[in-house]
């Protein structure tokens, strides 16, 4: 019985079977193309975002940031803090799809022994760089597809760490910092399955390289180092991993780290104070040093008239000026770090900046009046010839400040740390000190007309030129008007009996200072005379030497809160005939006296 011959199947020729693996590629080619373009454009937006971001945007950081073409205003944190793992998931779905684009390359190369023809290359310059080529372009068409296929993404990454890290958020630099990682142990893998499919063998098979393996752990810890290109290039890869650990190490010092044990604190902060704000190449370390620096002629805060009129209508008050005194803000930088800040010359009255990071900061020359610094940290921060009138220091850190020839009059200073600093020319006239530590301060030619002064520390001080007179009140219930006076001709007479000795002449002698030969002698003068016309001056004096309306108004407020004595006698002050016409109506904070 003959039985029923089957058919066999047609046997596909090589040259078939080559041509449906062209048309495969070709498709898949296609495709690639196209995801390809839209990730580098979307890359090419997102680095455009990143380097029109100034320091300004990082700073006023309630303003949003504005994203160009779709006309969209976004948090400026949240876009630094989404973007790095955005580009992330789009990498990793390109170098996926580009895996197996890969394997389909090598499979129809393979079909041509090896070596396919230039012209059945597809115009892609993946392809191009797969398939190699005999072109005198071919070595540069490998470098660019690299680049734009694997490092593109890393490298948009870091400049998103670059510029967000002058925003000083610990945090976040170790969320650019994982993202990073994560993106180029993607590289690392997607260049080693490449080696193994260009040798013929199947990516997918390599199972020991899983991450929850010994080995893929170790790879994953590794990538940086394996994600380099070959040849002359990974020495290019190999500086370009120097810099981004030294930026972040200067980072950690900067921010991360505290600031007395900073390394850069020794270094920085002087180049900082003895080079011009112009240079900003060498402010900034060449880039290396993450801080905000605001030009002199940008203005930062241009004050909402309208707003503040109405509001100062609504709750009864008669100027606005003197409502945004008490209750208005220039500038929010509650809670925030900002080591070596750099605002000088800038406008900026009502500063909030209570519990912020702000050592190395440079303030000079700033109107700054009224500002608010309570627990600020504040170390090594420069106000020279700033205008602080006016303002809170309770519980802040101002130790090695420099406050030389700034405005202070009416500020409040309380629980400070003025250990180290230079208040040389400093006009603290009506200021408020108390439980203030002064070790080591340099207060040469400080003006402290009117100041209320107790329980300071001040061992160490330096003081000398002119004198100032200090309204103290020692025992708590009667103020008294003292004379501050250098007497260097007796230092040597009243150095072996510091620290304090009372003369003949009712004169009380204090010893400010370990060394004799620098510190002086001062003398300090009861005379109720001198207190009634002084005062007379600090308050209804001609303008360029009265005390701003600002700084007035906190010392009212300070001697109103204390229940002070000084109060009344203020009152009756402002209110004589000589002192009325001085100030208009609703400038001043007085309140009604309660007989006593």
């Amino acid at each position: 019985m003959i039985g029923r011959i089957r058919p066999r199947p047609a046997r596909i020729g090589a040259s078939d079977h080559r041509e449906a693996l062209e048309a495969i590629v070709r498709s898949s080619s296609d495709k690639m193309r196209q995801f390809l373009f839209a990730y580098l454009l979307l890359v090419v937006y997102v680095a455009a975002v990143v380097l029109s971001t100034t320091d300004r945007q990082l700073l006023l950081v309630d303003q949003g940031l504005k994203l160009p073409l779709i006309d969209l205003i976004v948090p400026l944190p949240g876009f630094y803090v989404v973007a790095p793992y955005f580009i992330l998931s789009l990498h990793f779905n390109f170098l996926q799809n580009l895996t197996n684009h890969h394997v389909k390359l090598m499979a129809w190369r393979r079909s041509w022994s090896g070596l396919v023809p230039t012209s059945r290359i597809n115009p892609f310059i993946f392809d191009f760089a797969s398939l190699g080529g005999s072109t005198s372009f071919f070595p540069w068409v490998k470098a660019i597809n690299s680049f734009l296929c694997f490092y593109s993404a890393p490298l948009l990454i870091v400049l998103l760490m670059w510029r967000f890290a002058d925003y000083q958020s610990g945090a976040v630099l170790c969320m650019h910092l994982l993202a990073l990682w994560i993106d180029v142990y993607f590289v690392s893998k997607a260049r080693a399955a490449f080696v193994i499919t260009t040798k013929g063998g199947d990516p997918s098979g390599d199972t020991a390289s899983r991450f929850l393996r010994v080995r893929g752990v170790i790879q994953f810890f590794n990538a940086p180092f394996s994600a380099g290109p070959d040849s002359y290039y990974s020495v290019l890869w190999g500086v370009c991993l120097f810099v981004v650990m030294l930026k972040v190490l200067v980072c950690w010092d900067v921010f991360v780290r505290d600031w007395d044990a900073s390394f850069l604190r020794r270094y920085a902060a002087p180049v900082l104070m003895e080079i011009p704000d112009d240079r900003t190449q060498v402010n900034d370390l060449f880039g290396l040093l993450p801080r905000i620096a605001i030009d002199k002629t940008d203005v930062l805060f241009r004050p909402d008239v309208a707003r503040m009129k109405l509001q100062s209508e609504l709750i009864g008050g008669k100027r606005w000026e003197t409502e945004f005194e008490g209750r208005g803000m220039s500038l929010d930088l509650r809670g925030r770090s900002l080591r070596y800040l750099s605002v000088p010359y800038q406008v900026l009255p009502r500063l909030w900046a209570q519990h912020a990071h702000l050592q190395g900061a440079n303030f000079s020359y700033a109107q700054l009046s009224g500002s608010v610094m309570g627990s600020a940290q504040l170390q090594g921060a420069r106000f020279d010839l700033a205008n602080l009138d006016g303002s809170y220091f309770p519980n802040t850190n101002l130790r090695g400040a420099s406050l030389a020839n700034a405005r202070l009059a009416g500020s409040y200073i309380d629980h400070a740390a003025l250990q180290g600093a230079d208040l040389r020319g400093a006009q603290m006239q009506a200021v408020f000190m108390a439980e203030t530590e002064l070790q080591g301060a340099v207060v040469e030619g400080s003006n402290l007309l009117g100041a209320y002064v107790n329980r300071l520390s001040v061992w160490g001080v330096l003081a000398g030129g002119e004198g100032a007179t200090v309204l103290t009140d020692s025992d708590g219930r009667v103020p008294k008007i003292l004379r501050l006076q250098p007497d260097a001709s007796e230092v040597r007479r009243w150095a072996a009996d510091m620290p304090s000795l009372e003369d003949e002449k009712g004169y009380t002698r204090w010893m400010l200072g370990g060394d004799a030969e620098q510190a002086g002698v001062f003398s300090l003068r009861a005379d109720n005379d001198l207190a009634v016309k002084e005062m007379f001056a600090l308050v209804c004096g001609d303008d360029s030497e009265r005390l701003s309306r600002i700084a007035l108004n906190r010392y009212l407020e300070f001697l109103l809160l204390l229940d002070h004595p000084a109060y009344g006698q203020l009152s009756e002050v402002l209110q004589s005939a000589r002192c009325s016409g001085k100030w208009k109506q609703g400038e001043l904070a007085l309140r009604p006296v309660s007989k006593r």
